[in-house]
């Protein structure tokens, strides 16, 4: 797991690295809240450990801006602070943290709080899979089903047109070579149709750039 960690004080950070880097997590420092704002958008941690008291941007307007960011969104944060004032952690719990741990910390106390955000960021990224695979599943079968019906009415106006062409050998000849095109096309369709109502689990596939589509053929067969 990614941590950042956001202290103006570097002696805190080294204690806060040195306390969690034995529990074998990726660490990164900031010691503002404007760097800890470009890390976030660079790195995307699992997690923030944000000190309050910081010069120029505080942990209050940092954290705001976290979670309007991009890659923050929806991080967990867990507020450092030597503040006793409960206003002032009620609204580091308005701002978006999930957690707070007072200064000066016991390491016992910093790695319990760590794991147990950590272990909350899991299950979140896990229900956010299951309603996104759901939305899939949903999806690919509503595709199916709306195409079915016009893929259906494609195939018997060219019955039709082929019929026409049976019966009316001097019609342009050119008609049935355009014709065996068109049933081609439809097969095609229709087997990829098929496949997507085939689709219990999806697999994804670079398409242009960060763009990911769903892998039809690889998906269908798992």
């Amino acid at each position: 797991m990614k941590i950042l960690l956001v202290d103006d004080n570097e002696d805190n950070l080294i204690l806060m690295k040195n306390a969690l880097q034995r529990n074998e997590h990726t660490i990164s420092l900031a010691t503002s809240g404007a760097q800890a704002l470009d890390i976030v958008e660079k790195e995307a941690p699992d997690l923030i450990l944000l000190d309050i008291m910081m010069p120029e941007m505080d942990g209050f307007a940092t954290c705001k801006k976290i979670h309007f960011s991009e890659k923050g969104k929806g991080t967990p944060i867990i507020m450092v602070t030597a503040k006793n004032d409960m206003k002032d952690l009620t609204r580091g719990f308005e701002c978006g943290a999930i957690d707070y741990i007072k200064k000066p910390f016991h390491n016992v106390e910093l790695i319990a709080r760590v794991k147990s955000a950590l272990r909350l960021k899991e299950a979140t990224d896990e229900l956010i899979k299951e309603r996104q695979k759901a939305t899939v599943m949903e999806m690919a079968a509503a595709v199916a089903h709306n195409l079915n019906q016009p893929l259906s009415g494609i195939v018997l106006n060219i019955q039709y047109i082929q019929t026409l062409l049976d019966e009316n050998p001097e019609l342009n000849p050119e008609l049935g070579d355009k014709l065996e095109i068109l049933v081609s096309l439809v097969d095609t369709m229709s087997e990829m149709i098929k496949k997507i109502g085939r689709i219990t689990s999806y697999y994804t596939m670079q398409y242009i750039k960060d763009i990911k589509i769903i892998d039809i053929d690889t998906s269908s067969e798992n």
